[in-house]
Order: C-alpha cells, then sequence, then structure tokens
C-alpha cells in the first residue's frame, strides 16, 4: 500500500480547473496511450487507478495498493509533456521519476 500526497500545484493547465492537483496530473498520465495503443488489461488497470483518484479531495491522501501504485509509475515515469514546469517535476518525483 502506497499513500501519496494529493498536493495542489500552481501550475495551471488549458481546459482544466483549478487547482491542479496530484490527481488531475495522474489522470491525464493515466490518459496517453502506451507505445502501441491500449490494450483491455491496460484499460482495466489504468481505469481501476483513475477511480481511486477521483474521490481524492485536493491536499487529501492518495491510497493505491501495490499493484495499482506499479501501474501509476509506469504511466508517469513513461509520461511526455509539452511543457517544462517546475510543479512537473514535483509531480514526477511523487512517483520516482
Amino acid at each position: 500500500m502506497k499513500s501519496l500526497p494529493n498536493q495542489i500545484f500552481s501550475l495551471t493547465l488549458p481546459g482544466e480547473k483549478l487547482p491542479v492537483t496530484t490527481a488531475t496530473l495522474l489522470k491525464i498520465c493515466l490518459s496517453v496511450p502506451p507505445q502501441g495503443g491500449f490494450d483491455y488489461k491496460t484499460m482495466r488497470n489504468r481505469s481501476k487507478v483513475e477511480d481511486l483518484i477521483d474521490a481524492v479531495e485536493p491536499g487529501g491522501t492518495i491510497t493505491l495498493e501495490d499493484a495499482d501504485h506499479a501501474v501509476a509509475v509506469q504511466c508517469v515515469t513513461a509520461m511526455r509533456w509539452g511543457i517544462r514546469h517546475k510543479d512537473l517535476i514535483k509531480f514526477g518525483e511523487l512517483f520516482g521519476a
């Protein structure tokens, strides 16, 4: 079991309502297809993580089982951002990126 802060960041993203949080950024990472596209197992695993983070309030705590945390880590470390921002670095560091 892993616990992560649902940190509130100063970063603003087009089309996103404030505040931008760990959960907001993680949902973006979960939505980006892996190389070769989504298979059904990947869709299920990522949807499970998204369901878990949907209920977490800004400033709260994200709690993930080890397998779900591994899915999140894989998505975050594979993510390529179109911008550079210090909050994205802080976000990545929460997942060991």
